[in-house]
């Protein structure tokens, strides 16, 4: 069926210039590549918004919070001019890795662009969400001896609480 298809918009109708049919796995390898970022593993921007909403929607309707924490790796362009690249990405790797291992199930971290990370914590008030990014920043900076000598890492982080800091995620 999907050959018939492909015949008839492409050479009848002439709406496809280049059909192509793509197997189950790799349509699944596409949708993972399109959600993450390929540095850190973490979800992306473009999932962020996606996801942010959803909990939004949902905790509206039961009343719940939603929290949603920003952290910065402070002083990443310094890493980078006085370590090198490599070691710059390593870091952001590593920062990554510990706020996956800092999280709940139901917890989604997320890489906003450059150093800068979003973490969304439903059912977690704005007091909750201070703790996590806390726990966040101790282990990261627990972590930048291991990667490089003389190598610190520190995160700058704010948190806001839906529904009392927004209601929407470009609030937050």
């Amino acid at each position: 069926l999907q050959t018939v298809l492909l015949h008839h918009f492409h050479s009848r109708e002439r709406i496809l210039r280049e059909p192509r049919l793509v197997a189950g796995r790799d349509l699944e390898r596409l949708r993972i590549s399109a959600i993450t970022d390929p540095l850190t593993g973490l979800y992306n921007r473009r999932f962020l918004d996606e996801k942010l909403s959803r909990h939004l929607v949902r905790a509206s309707r039961a009343g719940d919070p939603v929290s949603v924490a920003m952290l910065d790796l402070q002083g990443f362009k310094s890493i980078n001019d006085r370590f090198g690249h490599r070691t710059g990405d390593r870091a952001l790797v590593a920062t990554a890795d510990v706020i996956r291992d800092s999280l709940r199930p139901e917890d989604t971290a997320c890489r906003w662009g450059g150093d800068e990370f979003v973490l969304i914590l439903p059912q977690a008030d704005c007091l909750a969400a201070v703790a996590v990014a806390e726990r966040v920043r101790r282990r990261a900076a627990a972590t930048g001896a291991s990667l490089k000598p003389g190598l610190s890492l520190d995160l700058y982080y704010g948190v806001a609480a839906s529904p009392f800091d927004g209601r929407s995620g470009d609030r937050l």
